[in-house]
Formats: C-alpha cells, sequence, structure tokens
C-alpha cells in the first residue's frame, strides 16, 4: 500500500481571495489540524431543509407516571417514514406549579418498538428551521399524546423535591430545562419520545415543550 502525505503548515497563512497554489493545511505545534468554525453548528443541515421544530402553544397538564394517554407532548417517527429522526434538543417549561410537588424526577421516556400501534393526539404543526422554507417533515407532533404502551426510561433531566416550590414564585419565574442532544438519540422509524414523571402530583404540573430535530435517510 502507497502511503499519501499530505502536507500542511503551522502558524497563520496570508493568502488572497480565491487562491488555490501555495494553500495549506494549518497545523499546529503537535502535528494537530486546525479548523475554525464558519457558520452556526446546524447551519448546514438547517440550510438544505432538513431541520425542524415542533412546539406547543398550550399548557397540557402531566400525566401520572408510565401514562399512556394525556402526555403533554410526543414525537413521533411513523412507521414507513424511510427516515431517522437525529434528536438536536428538548425544551420544557413549567406554566403552572403543581399544588403538592413529591420527589421524584422528570424524564425523557422512548417507545422502542417499531411493531407498536401508532401515536395519536392532538397534532401540533411541525415548522421547518429555515423559516420560509417548502420542505416538509416525515415526522408526526402530539400533544395530549395517547402512547402504543408504557414507555422506557432514556433520559433523567429534572428533579423535583417535596416543599422545593414555594406558592409565590421568584422574579426568575418558573422552572425551565434544555437537553442537547448532539447526535446521542436517534429515532427509527415505528418509534418516539414523550417526556414523563416519575412520581405523581396531587395537582400535576403544566408544561410547555418543544422538540428540534434533523431528519436523514435511515440506513
Amino acid at each position: 500500500m502507497t502511503d499519501v502525505l499530505i502536507g500542511g503548515q503551522t502558524g497563520p497563512q496570508s493568502l488572497g481571495l480565491g487562491s488555490t497554489i501555495g494553500a495549506r493545511l494549518r497545523q499546529g505545534a503537535l502535528a494537530d489540524l486546525i479548523v475554525t468554525e464558519l457558520h452556526g453548528k446546524y447551519y448546514e443541515t438547517n440550510v438544505r431543509g432538513n431541520l425542524f421544530w415542533a412546539t406547543m402553544t398550550a399548557g397540557v397538564i402531566f400525566p401520572a407516571p408510565a401514562a399512556v394517554a394525556n402526555n403533554p407532548i410526543t414525537l413521533a417517527n411513523p412507521a414507513g417514514s424511510g427516515k431517522n429522526l437525529i434528536l438536536v434538543s428538548f425544551d420544557m417549561v413549567i406554566t403552572t406549579i403543581p399544588g403538592t410537588p413529591l420527589t421524584g424526577l422528570y424524564g425523557l421516556y422512548v417507545n422502542n418498538s417499531p411493531a407498536a400501534a401508532a401515536v395519536t393526539g392532538t397534532a401540533i404543526a411541525i415548522q421547518q428551521g429555515l423559516i420560509g422554507g417548502a420542505a416538509a417533515s416525515v415526522a408526526k407532533a402530539f400533544s395530549t399524546a395517547t402512547i402504543p404502551a408504557a414507555p422506557n426510561l432514556l433520559l433523567p433531566f429534572a428533579q423535583k423535591v417535596t416543599g422545593q416550590v414555594a406558592a409565590a414564585v421568584g422574579i426568575d419565574g418558573l422552572p425551565g430545562y434544555h437537553v442537547d442532544f448532539d447526535g446521542r438519540v436517534i429515532l427509527a422509524p415505528g418509534t418516539s419520545i414523550t417526556p414523563q414523571q416519575t412520581v405523581a402530583d396531587t395537582t400535576n404540573a403544566t408544561v410547555l415543550c418543544a422538540f428540534a430535530w434533523e431528519e436523514a435517510p435511515a440506513t
């Protein structure tokens, strides 16, 4: 096998616009390759019409643990879609505090059975990240969603503690939570994801949620 050497240069270079002759890859003193970002992290997938959002517009009450009905938001990848949903982020804001909060966790739960029944509920409009773009998403998003079976806990993202929330809300408002996935979670066709809690409150919280994801061909 013949080795191919790619030349580099340590330190900055001064090149005119459109220069190709003499241009070298920039390296550090440890032979590392130096790169800089031209655009934001998700620019490329977004400008190509592959980034989407599903955002609730009205608060929904959090159901009891392991609920199959009335889930606040569920993002589903329909069976046979031909695409994977590569999760980018999840956001949740509590709009109404529980009357009697009990110690427990908020988490993201998944249905990982592609043969399960389809998710149903009140449809949430899906928006393209490229505002004004014409690309259509294969995903389905629902509020007050009914899922085919009690889902499995994938990722706890927040804790609630008895007595932690006072009747008077401070100037910083009610809690908000943000999760970056960075490629760690992909919904294959026939699967779904929804936020739930591990311990039910006497009066459950009302929440607003949003998912962002990229779509790419399923392999």
